[in-house]
């Protein structure tokens, strides 16, 4: 008789496991922004999901020392098509003195710019006094430099859009604009809401060559504006509430808080240009009936008639020649703080006669002859007037595409303005 196989013997024995945990380690390769702000990095190159997701531009996302590189995630075609903003400083300049950082030069070529060319041609001379203007550019915002970086970056920034319009194929410029511009909106954010007399100078001027900067980035092609671009308009709203908030400690800069600019009436009324009006009534007059489509109540009605009307009084300073180029460009770029608050609101809903108005009044900058006012005009090789209108052409419906006719011949100079 075959013995018995002992159940006990054959059964399995599972014996109880102790799990421990994995210490955790800190990590040593993740970005500088993520270390700062203490959350966990992902370590993606060339910037990680955090700085993708906080900054406008990825080329913000820098690491201190590199690591293998990890599956990228899909990214949104509009941070993969501006892969050549992704590359740091420091690569850009192959060749530097030793023992001094590529970035640290970068930075000593922009401060040498700004001391030499950028103060001096003030954008603000009709907003203040030649004295205020000169006195805030070519003495506050350097002095403001040394010891604050919200105001370090701005300025650096800013020369870095000024010499790319004298250099628009200069790839460098074009990284180090953009970077310098995003780093100083991250720090200027951070330390808005602790205003108080130690900062309030540094972040008002901050906030003004940004608010320069942004027009300049806004009508970029890297941008890819649609329809009209309203961030510009809320930057200079927020730089005049901030010139309010600070004015017990910066009294010199109370022009800020006064946006609406008034322009030198010179000239005589004999060069006024009767044709010209004519055909720009005319226009004006067959977009105001368009509303009659609509169905719009009185109220709403006034509120287009209001900005068409301040669209041609601007266009009777050019045909008059009552002010000059600088005045003409501060009075078209500064029309959303002279009309009526409800137009902001079409302008954000996408209206098509709201953005016809616009496209009339920034179509009015390609017919000045004189560019030099880079700030206004457009860096590089990006032209503001040219950019605008075809955001605006883009966002406008098929039926009322026909509103474009006329602020592309007045940019083409098929309507002769001057």
């Amino acid at each position: 008789m075959p013995e018995q196989a002992d159940s006990r013997t054959t059964r399995p024995v599972y014996l109880a496991r102790k799990t421990y945990k994995r210490p955790y380690r800190k990590s040593t390769t993740g970005c500088k922004a993520c270390k700062s702000r203490k959350i966990k990095c992902d370590e993606v190159r060339p910037a990680c999901t955090n700085c993708r997701k906080r900054f406008i531009d990825p080329s913000c996302c820098q690491y201190v020392s590199p690591a293998v590189q990890k599956k990228t995630p899909p990214q949104d075609p509009d941070i993969s098509s501006s892969s050549s903003s992704s590359l740091t400083l420091d690569r850009l300049v192959t060749n530097s003195p030793i023992g001094v950082k590529p970035s640290s030069l970068l930075e000593l070529r922009l401060m040498h710019h700004y001391t030499r060319s950028t103060c001096g041609r003030q954008p603000l001379q009709y907003m203040c006094s030649p004295t205020t203007a000169d006195s805030m550019w070519e003495v506050d915002i350097p002095k403001l430099a040394f010891s604050n970086e919200v105001v370090l970056s701005a300025m650096l920034g800013i020369a870095a859009f000024n010499l790319l319009s004298l250099s628009p194929n200069d790839r460098e410029l074009a990284v180090a604009s953009r970077y310098y511009f995003n780093q100083a909106i991250v720090k200027q954010r951070d330390a808005v809401s602790r205003i108080d007399r130690q900062n309030a100078e540094p972040l008002l001027v901050s906030a003004v060559l940004l608010a320069h900067q942004n027009w300049l980035y806004s009508y970029s092609e890297e941008a890819q504006v649609r329809g009209v671009d309203l961030s510009t308009y809320k930057m200079c709203r927020g730089a005049s509430l901030l010139a309010e908030k600070a004015s017990p400690w910066t009294s010199q800069y109370d022009f800020l808080s006064q946006i609406v600019l008034k322009l030198k009436e010179e000239g005589t009324e004999s060069e006024y240009d009767a044709e010209f009006m004519a055909k720009v009534h005319e226009d004006m007059d067959t977009l105001i009936r368009a509303l009659d489509d609509r169905g719009i109540n009185t109220e709403g009605r006034l509120v287009y008639e209001a900005v068409a009307a301040d669209v041609i009084n601007t266009c009777s300073f050019f045909a008059s020649g009552r002010a000059e180029n600088s005045a003409l460009e501060q009075q078209i770029v500064t029309v959303l703080h002279r009309v009526p608050p409800p137009f902001i609101s079409l302008l954000e809903n996408d209206d098509p006669i709201a953005m016809a108005l616009m496209a009339r009044n920034l179509a009015l900058l390609g017919v000045l002859k004189d560019n030099s006012a880079w700030w206004v005009h457009g860096a590089g090789k990006n032209n503001v007037t040219e950019t605008a209108l075809r955001a605006i052409t883009v966002q406008m419906p098929p039926e009322y595409m026909w509103t474009m006719d006329f602020p592309y011949k007045v940019f083409a100079k098929e309507v002769k303005v001057l």
